[in-house]
């Protein structure tokens, strides 16, 4: 996927050691069970007996009601993968710069954006700019870098505007440029994240001095690769949409996505 990448020297040895341990079957579901979503948990087990873990397909399969269970009370590990991962992408394999941006998760149809009740306490009614479309449910924020790699995300309500979300998805990011839409147009941002070290580009409104220079073709298109990547995750998982009723639920599909998305980082 990045060839100019090195790959991951440790990460056979994890894999090795993941698939000896108790955690096997959930540990190669999770980072699987993306995939199969279309097909539910059920035909993901039978893929990662069957397929990845060389077992016969009529032997004994994980229930879905067991596999549901090792998944949500293993999230922490999937989480420490992910970040073992994101140890190994350092400045000095790639361009020194990130791209931040949002789109939406939406819990219900526009139509009953005032009478669905999921995730009461959490979710709230918010307005996708690029859709023209008011929409209940979530705003997933990511950090990703040029190649495609998926360095961090936020989820938030809909409600809550991109600029909030900035130094959440910057935290301990090794990259100095990041850029970003219009959304992110913020002179005390700016220079906030000045002051920590980043340099954070956003094109101007027409209407503002100068346009034509900072708009350069070359920065726009860049930042244009983040939607390729967005385009990617609603094609492989259907990324704005989501079964889940929970937070539990909600934060294992989130972690599912990214982990499966970023290995191919390392194809």
């Amino acid at each position: 996927y990045h060839p100019e990448v090195p790959a991951f020297e440790e990460y056979d040895k994890l894999l090795e050691a993941i698939k000896k341990s108790l955690y096997r079957d959930f540990l190669i579901a999770s980072s699987s069970s993306s995939y199969s979503s279309n097909a539910g948990t059920s035909g993901c087990s039978f893929l990662i007996d069957s397929v990845l873990l060389n077992k016969n397909p009529c032997g004994c399969l994980l229930e879905r009601s067991r596999f549901n269970r090792r998944s949500r009370q293993l999230i922490w590990l999937v989480q420490i993968i992910r970040q073992a991962i994101n140890t190994q992408i350092s400045p000095n394999n790639i361009v020194n710069i990130v791209i931040i941006d949002s789109f939406l998760l939406s819990l219900c149809q526009p139509v009953r954006n005032h009478r669905a009740h999921d995730f009461n306490e959490l979710a709230d009614i918010g307005y996708n700019s690029s859709k023209h479309l008011w929409f209940y449910g979530f705003k997933v924020h990511m950090l990703v870098t040029l190649s495609g790699y998926i360095l961090n995300y936020v989820v938030t309500p809909a409600s809550v505007h991109d600029i909030r979300t900035v130094d959440d998805l910057l935290e301990n990011c090794s990259q100095p440029y990041v850029l970003a839409d219009l959304a992110y147009l913020s002179y005390e941002v700016r220079e906030q994240l000045k002051q920590k070290g980043y340099h954070l580009w956003t094109p101007l409104r027409q209407n503002m001095v100068r346009t034509k220079q900072h708009n350069h073709w070359k920065l726009m298109a860049m930042r244009r690769t983040i939607e390729t990547r967005f385009s990617e995750l609603c094609a492989f998982f259907d990324v704005e949409q989501t079964l889940a009723r929970g937070l539990t639920g909600l934060q294992l599909r989130m972690e599912q996505i990214v982990l499966t998305y970023n290995l191919r980082y390392f194809e």
